[in-house]
């Protein structure tokens, strides 16, 4: 499949199917090694906003463990990651994800990206949860 088929295919997602648009990401991802996988970790991201070229030109610049391999790295076992996203509020799912979020932010990504991951998650809540993570290891 060529580039600007794959690009019309990931924008198509959101609803744009202009040509000339897709003409224009094309020419603006050209230079974008693998730019198959970057569309691909987009779409598996499962970002809430329509993606701009400056957005998929950082996403494929970041050197960043991915968010979701974190929160994996976290999941209880027994629990699948839709679990730990979920609204559950017990501990044994809220500490493995407060945890998954102060690993988040160690990693550099906003409270933002990290609430919006974790179900839509107010960014004082993230807070609160590396807050609590960090009391639990005994940091400050």
């Amino acid at each position: 499949m060529s580039n600007a088929n794959m690009i019309r295919a990931f924008l198509a997602e959101w609803g744009e199917t202009d040509g000339e648009t897709v003409t224009l990401w094309a020419d603006a991802l050209a230079d974008v090694p693998d730019l198959p996988k970057v569309l691909a970790g987009i779409m598996a991201a499962g970002w809430p906003f329509r993606p701009t070229v400056r957005n998929v030109r950082s996403f494929a610049n970041d050197r960043r463990e991915p968010m979701r391999e974190i929160a994996k790295r976290h999941c209880p076992p027994g629990y699948i990651l839709a679990d730990m996203i979920g609204p559950g509020r017990t501990r044994c799912l809220a500490w493995p994800r407060q945890d998954a979020m102060a690993a988040m932010a160690a990693a550099g990504y906003s409270l933002n990206q990290i609430g919006g991951f974790f179900g839509g998650r107010d960014h004082t809540t993230v807070i609160h949860g590396i807050r609590r993570a960090h009391a639990r290891k005994g940091l400050t």
